[in-house]
């Protein structure tokens, strides 16, 4: 029989006792656990990727943080409220930045590839048989690249010439018919543009716009900011520029055509093209049936403002210039007014909203199509950073004269 065993003593396992560890409690991102002077990680909605920032200031009304990107410009400021705190904050640490790194350099991988894609499948197009237009000088053949803004007005005819696009000596003509123009200028279909994505403010502006027409108000005309002065403005702001970048446009619209192919003097060109634009179209395809009479009107009164200072130059020039100074200066005297020097945003805004249907009307290959749409959109970028102070949609109406 075995013998029977001691019960144990009844501190034996005191010692065995576990002790639960403290648990760490996680700070909850919300607006309470956070404040000025603080880095984070912000989530810039657009690009749907976080990045280091600091909080710079708070307001009451409404509740918000006003939130600067590193690095960024000021204009790049956001005001975040409270209640999108959780969505767009995160704490800022090594590990959570070191992340979100890593989310941005795979973007910028996948817009990479994105293009090279894309130039791969043109190339092929081009391999293939889809013409293309030399590129001389600075490798974009595209309406408005001569370096004075008057040799680029577009020129909306219709080419019939037999070769215009594709040589037949290259071609059999009963293997390869020759491509429509609507095919030799036509962009990917699948490509995002400024132009079909506009920012939120630029739509407010159009739908105020024309809220404000149905009303009876129309623009005030002469603008404080013309269209002559925001073209210079933007190539002043090319001239400036220490690189040749467009992270404005990588930060709010990661799948479009870039500038990586451009150059500034392609942005000044198309800069001067979508001056010349304006000036051609403005009358048939920019103004509202209530406007064309405001319009008229103040045509007249330019022109007759114009013949008599015309007037007054020319009896000037009879006691001091010859004859042939004299007729050099009438023709240039004969200038049409151009419009962008009394139109503003708002109208220039009209037709960058449109500008995708002008684009299959011009005499380019797609190649070039693409880099002029780029350095487009980055003038529709530009417009969008600085249209609070281009427009004012409560002083810059007036009440239309019903006369």
């Amino acid at each position: 029989m075995a013998p029977s065993r001691r019960p144990p003593p009844k501190d034996a396992f005191a010692s065995q006792k576990v002790t639960p560890k403290p648990v760490k409690k996680e700070r909850k991102v919300v607006a309470e656990n956070f404040s000025v002077g603080e880095k984070i990680l912000c989530l810039h909605v657009a690009s749907a990727i976080h990045y280091e920032a600091k909080i710079i200031d708070e307001s009451k009304d409404p509740p918000s943080f006003r939130v600067h990107y590193q690095g960024w410009n000021k204009r790049y400021d956001e005001d975040v409220t409270y209640d999108d705190v959780p969505f767009r904050f995160n704490f800022y640490s090594d590990s959570s930045a070191a992340e979100a790194k890593e989310a941005q350099r795979t973007a910028m991988q996948n817009s990479s590839r994105k293009r090279a894609r894309r130039d791969r499948e043109r190339a092929e197009r081009d391999r293939t048989g889809t013409p293309a237009t030399s590129q001389a000088g600075s490798g974009l053949d595209f309406p408005g690249t001569a370096t004075s803004s008057r040799s680029t007005t577009p020129d909306f005819r219709r080419k019939h010439r037999a070769g215009s696009y594709q040589s037949s000596e290259n071609i059999p003509p009963r293997k390869a018919p020759k491509p429509r123009r609507s095919d030799s200028n036509k962009l990917d279909g699948d490509v995002v543009t400024i132009f079909t994505q506009p920012p939120p403010n630029l739509v407010e502006v159009l739908v105020t716009d024309k809220r404000k027409i149905l009303e009876g108000f129309m623009v005030k005309v002469p603008e404080e900011y013309t269209v002559d002065h925001i073209v210079d403005l933007y190539v002043e702001k090319i001239n400036n520029e220490s690189q040749h970048v467009n992270a404005d446009m990588f930060i709010e619209y990661d799948n479009v055509v870039t500038l990586e192919h451009t150059t500034a003097e392609m942005q000044k060109h198309i800069a001067y093209f979508i001056k010349d634009l304006f000036n051609h179209i403005l009358k048939t395809s920019l103004l509202y049936g209530p406007e064309k009479k405001e319009h008229d009107r103040r045509l007249t009164v330019i022109l007759a403002a114009k013949e008599v200072r015309s007037a007054e130059k020319k009896n000037r020039r009879k006691r001091s210039e010859s004859e042939s100074s004299q007729s050099q200066a009438s023709e240039i005297e004969e200038e049409p007014p151009k419009f962008s020097s009394y139109y503003g945003a708002v109208h220039l805004l009209r037709m960058m909203a449109r500008f995708m249907d002008y684009i299959p009307q011009l005499s380019a290959s797609p190649n070039s199509l693409e880099l002029g749409l780029a350095t487009a959109q980055d003038f529709m970028v530009f417009l969008s950073k600085n249209m609070e102070d281009f427009v004012n949609l409560e002083t810059d109406y007036v009440e239309m004269v019903t006369k």
